[in-house]
């Protein structure tokens, strides 16, 4: 008799996933012990979004790059990457082939990563006082 497990491909992607993102929270957990930090659920949202796009937008097929970005993701804003300047450092285009992400973003000092992480918050800000405007 065989057992057939019916999964779906997003399914699929989330179990392909789940070491990934254990390993990125372990990270973050121990970077942040005594530092607020984001919950469980948050992180995992966070982490799985940032995953994606380090793949499928930036094109980092390694793991350690994919991990390196959804930490900072976390760390630092949900979607530190969609920053235009971001845009530009991890563009598969922009960049050589078999870059890691290390070095797209070793240049970035202290202050470049807290500008990136207030414009980032800025526009957010910005985008929700112009919905409160908006008439429903």
């Amino acid at each position: 008799m065989t057992f057939s497990l019916m999964v779906n491909p997003e399914d699929e992607i989330h179990i392909s996933q789940t070491g990934k993102i254990v390993r990125v929270l372990e990270h973050y957990r121990q970077a942040h012990i005594n530092k607020p930090r984001h919950d469980e659920a948050t992180a995992v949202t966070i982490i799985r979004r940032a995953l994606k796009r380090a793949q499928q937008l930036h094109g980092f097929d390694n793991d350690t790059d994919q991990q390196a970005l959804a930490l900072d993701c976390l760390r630092l804003h949900p979607e530190l990457d969609m920053h235009p300047r971001m845009k530009i450092l991890l563009s598969p285009r922009e960049r050589e082939p078999d870059t890691d992400y290390a070095i797209c973003t070793g240049a970035l000092s202290d202050r470049d990563w807290q500008q990136l992480c207030h414009d980032l918050n800025t526009e957010e800000t910005n985008a929700s006082a112009s919905d409160a405007r908006s008439p429903v």
